[in-house]
C-alpha cells in the first residue's frame, strides 16, 4: 500500500511538480557550469531542459486550478516527447564533447608538472609577435646535479614545485608551459621591457625562496631566466625563442640565478 494520492488530479500534480523541479534544477546546473566546462552542447541542453520544465509547469497550473485549456494532455505529451528526444541527443553529444575535451587536455598537458606542454604553448602564441610583449625561457639551475644527488623522483618533485611557483606568480593572461627537460617557457603580453623584467625577477625570487627538505636536508633550487622583448609588431617566433634562449644562457654564464633581457 503506497502513500501516493489516489485522486488522479493530485497524483498528476505531484508528478508534474517533481518534473518541473528536476528539469529546472538540471537546466540551472548545466547553465552554471558553462564557464568551467565551455562545451558547445551545454547551452542548447540547458534551453531544452528549461522549456521542458515550462511545459510541465503550464500543465501543473492547469491541473491545480482546474483551468480548461487547449494545451491538453496529448499536446503536452507530444511536446515532451519532442524535447526529450533533443535532451537525450544533447546529453550524448555533451558526453562525447567532454570525452574529446579530456583527450585534448591530456594531449596538451605535461603529465609531470600539470602545465601546458611545448606543442600547446606554441599553439597559444599569437599568429605573429605583438608589440610590447615578451617571451621568456626559464631553466632550473644545476638540475642534473639534483638528479644525481637526490635521485630522479626528487628531480621530478622539484620540477612540479617550480611549475607551481611560476604559475602562482604569473599575471592573468600570461602563458606558461614546460618547454622541455628542466626548461619552462612563458609568454607575457602587454608588458614593456621593465615590466617583463619585473615579472621574471618575481618568478626567480619565488623559486629561490622555495623550501624543499629531503631526508632532513634542504634542496636548494634556483633558476636562470632569459627574456626576449620587443616594442614592434611582426617578426618570427623562432627568432624570439632563439633570443630568449641566448639570454638564458647569458644568465647561466653570468653566475646563474639571474635574469637577462634582450631586445628582439
Amino acid at each position: 500500500m503506497t502513500h501516493l494520492p489516489v485522486v488522479n488530479s493530485q497524483r498528476a500534480s505531484v508528478f508534474h511538480l517533481t518534473a518541473v523541479m528536476s528539469l529546472a534544477a538540471s537546466a540551472v546546473e548545466i547553465w552554471l557550469d558553462r564557464h568551467s566546462e565551455p562545451l558547445p552542447a551545454r547551452r542548447p541542453l540547458a534551453a531544452c531542459l528549461l522549456v521542458s520544465a515550462l511545459i510541465y509547469a503550464v500543465r501543473l497550473v492547469c491541473i491545480v486550478l482546474d483551468i480548461p485549456s487547449e494545451f491538453d494532455f496529448s499536446t503536452a505529451f507530444f511536446l515532451q516527447i519532442f524535447f526529450n528526444f533533443w535532451i537525450a541527443l544533447l546529453v550524448v553529444t555533451l558526453v562525447r564533447e567532454r570525452r574529446e575535451a579530456g583527450l585534448q587536455l591530456a594531449a596538451d598537458t605535461d603529465a609531470l608538472t600539470g602545465v601546458g606542454n611545448r606543442r600547446w604553448f606554441l599553439g597559444r602564441l599569437p599568429p605573429a609577435p605583438l608589440a610590447n610583449s615578451a617571451l621568456a625561457i626559464l631553466d632550473v639551475d644545476h638540475f642534473k646535479q639534483i638528479n644525481d644527488r637526490f635521485g630522479h623522483p626528487v628531480g621530478d618533485l622539484v620540477l612540479a614545485l617550480v611549475a607551481t611557483a611560476i604559475r602562482d606568480g604569473l599575471r592573468e593572461g600570461d602563458v606558461l608551459a614546460r618547454y622541455g627537460g628542466e626548461e619552462f617557457a612563458l609568454f607575457l603580453p602587454n608588458v614593456d621591457e621593465q615590466d617583463a623584467r619585473a615579472v621574471a625577477e618575481r618568478l626567480r625570487k619565488r623559486i629561490e625562496a622555495m623550501s624543499i627538505v629531503i631526508d632532513g636536508g634542504r634542496v636548494s633550487v634556483t633558476a636562470s631566466i632569459g627574456v626576449a622583448w620587443s616594442d614592434r609588431n611582426g617578426g618570427a617566433w623562432d627568432a624570439w625563442i632563439k633570443t630568449a634562449d641566448s639570454a638564458c644562457y647569458a644568465a647561466k654564464g653570468g653566475g646563474r640565478n639571474l635574469v637577462k633581457t634582450s631586445a628582439v
